[in-house]
């Protein structure tokens, strides 16, 4: 059996209530970047919540390049379907890849239904990457390797896991209805 003394028992008492304080005010929001050290202030860009944000604004950037500059102006999309059709593919998938990566890469930058833009992403970018495997691992090959498009399909996937992240559509609907 252990003693403990009124005094070390009163100090157990009132630390283990700060510790409870501490969760409350930091789930509560009150304690967060408030702190005058710098690496604290690096700390709360450092979150999941702000990184699920960053990687998804990007990858929603990158879609939206492909689909709006590099498939609809530099190969058209008359063109994009010619060369799906070289590889063996119906023309018409082409446009629904343009679709599919036009409407992810605007979902994802603003955050909308972000798991659900990210897993219909998915089969698309594996596509890609099947397309450019015979050119080599480097995307800086002729015809561009394989590697940057299967980075994209793994970032596709974590987006999947981590969800909207912070300034998102979602989460602000999401919030209003509560």
């Amino acid at each position: 059996m252990v003693f403990i003394s009124a005094q070390a028992f009163a100090f157990l008492q009132v630390k283990f209530a700060d510790i409870a304080n501490f969760k409350r005010y930091v789930q509560w929001g009150i304690i967060r970047a408030h702190s005058l050290h710098e690496g604290d202030r690096m700390n709360s860009l450092l979150q999941p919540l702000v990184s699920a944000t960053l990687l998804r604004v990007s990858l929603g950037a990158v879609l939206l390049a492909h689909s709006l500059y590099l498939k609809l102006v530099v190969f058209t999309l008359a063109g994009t379907a010619q060369f799906f059709g070289s590889m063996g593919l119906p023309e018409f998938l082409a446009y629904v890849v343009f679709f599919i990566e036009l409407a992810a890469g605007i979902a994802l930058i603003v955050g909308f239904q972000t798991r659900l833009f990210a897993a219909m992403v998915i089969p698309v970018l594996m596509g890609a990457t099947w397309a450019h495997m015979a050119n080599g691992w480097l995307f800086s090959n002729a015809g561009g390797g394989w590697e940057y498009p299967l980075m994209l399909v793994v970032l596709a996937f974590v987006q999947l896991g981590l969800g909207d992240g912070k300034f998102a559509l979602s989460s602000h609907f999401a919030a209003k209805q509560h």
